[in-house]
């Protein structure tokens, strides 16, 4: 059995930054191009990195604007977007 010498120099290329950062590059291919660095133990570029979980950064900066403009408090219970209920100092007040 041969033995191989496996860098990260491959994974610092300008060209393979643009292809990952195009919306075109398919999902199963940026998994499976993170899954084999890690298995390989070679870190993970900054352009091949996971985005943040959850809503994107403007949706949350937007949707809290949004509630600070109509009076939504961040701890208020939602259904599908309408105020079931939210608490006062004394317990729940108002239905709508």
């Amino acid at each position: 059995m041969a033995v191989v010498t496996v860098t990260d120099t491959l994974t610092h290329n300008p060209e393979l930054a643009e292809y990952f950062a195009s919306p075109s590059t398919d999902r199963r291919i940026r998994t499976g191009f993170r899954l084999a660095l890690e298995w390989l133990g070679l870190p993970i570029p900054d352009y091949a990195r996971r985005g943040e979980a959850g809503r994107m950064k403007g949706v949350r900066q937007l949707t809290a604007a949004y509630n600070a403009d109509n009076g939504i408090r961040p701890h208020s219970k939602h259904v599908r977007g309408t105020v079931i209920a939210e608490t006062a100092g004394n317990g729940w007040i108002g239905r709508g």
